[in-house]
């Protein structure tokens, strides 16, 4: 069984853990944060092992980085002392390229994951970015493991990569901007906010259910639901005249520039 040193057990950390510890992977969980607190309730959870100091965390394989990313550099400091030249540093630190986190362990073995909220529900997607020391086989066993709670895609490029985390990583938060949007249209006209909500939160499952079935082009799906001089295709004219895939791709844009930022 492999040892997953947690250090740091936010949400997303957490999720992860318990996730994989539901799918009883080959796992066995070892967590540290410096209040004691969040890593005891997590230990407590997937049956693993918490941990006051830094020092007394065991020899890992994987070393999961869950903390804030402005708290590398200090983490650092008792990290490069902790970690086996053989370890897999596995990072979920947004904004932290490979080369960052491995300068500031000075660590070979990184892994990036970049991953969404719906991971909470096993749902979720995880971008990854793999550093030539890792090899391939070790890296595939891991993909193996995580793909039981998520998607997995690898990214070899960088730039690439920021574009891919814009839509999978923030895209849960555009999405839910749009179904406010949505069910704010429908109170606002009378309807009562929880049916709103309610409706709209029904359609987005059944829309998403409808384009995991389909095996034609989002355009093509909706052309299908689209009568020439219809409502829908009035809606959709409106969103064309105004410029709305302009929009998309500027704010997209605006993203990534402030991702390269970070």
């Amino acid at each position: 069984m492999k040892k997953i040193a947690v250090i740091g057990c936010g949400n997303l950390a957490s999720a992860i853990v318990e996730g994989l510890y539901s799918k009883k992977t080959s796992f066995s969980f070892h967590t540290y944060t410096p209040s004691f607190h969040r890593a005891q309730e997590l230990a407590q959870r997937v049956g693993g092992k918490s941990y006051q100091e830094f020092s007394q965390i065991p020899d890992c394989d994987i070393y999961m980085l869950g903390f804030k990313p402005q708290q590398l550099d200090e983490a650092s400091l008792n990290l490069k002392r902790l970690i086996p030249e053989n370890a897999i540093v596995l990072s979920l630190l947004a904004g932290k390229t490979i080369e960052d986190i491995s300068k500031a362990l000075d660590h070979k073995k990184v892994i990036r994951y970049m991953v969404n909220t719906s991971i909470r529900y096993q749902k979720g997607i995880i971008l990854e970015q793999v550093s030539s020391d890792v090899k391939e086989n070790e890296a595939q066993d891991l993909r193996e493991e995580f793909s039981q709670i998520a998607s997995v895609y690898e990214i070899s490029d960088a730039n690439l990569f920021n574009q891919a985390m814009i839509i999978a990583a923030s895209g849960p938060a555009f999405i839910m901007s749009f179904a406010h949007e949505f069910s704010s249209y429908l109170s606002q006209n009378g309807m009562s906010e929880s049916d709103a909500i309610k409706l709209v939160k029904d359609l987005f499952t059944g829309v998403s259910y409808y384009m995991q079935k389909e095996e034609n082009s989002f355009l093509e799906m909706a052309s299908k639901v689209t009568s020439k001089g219809g409502v829908t295709f009035e809606v959709l004219e409106e969103f064309k005249e105004k410029g709305l895939s302009s929009l998309f791709q500027r704010a997209f844009d605006r993203g990534v520039k402030r991702a390269k930022e970070l």
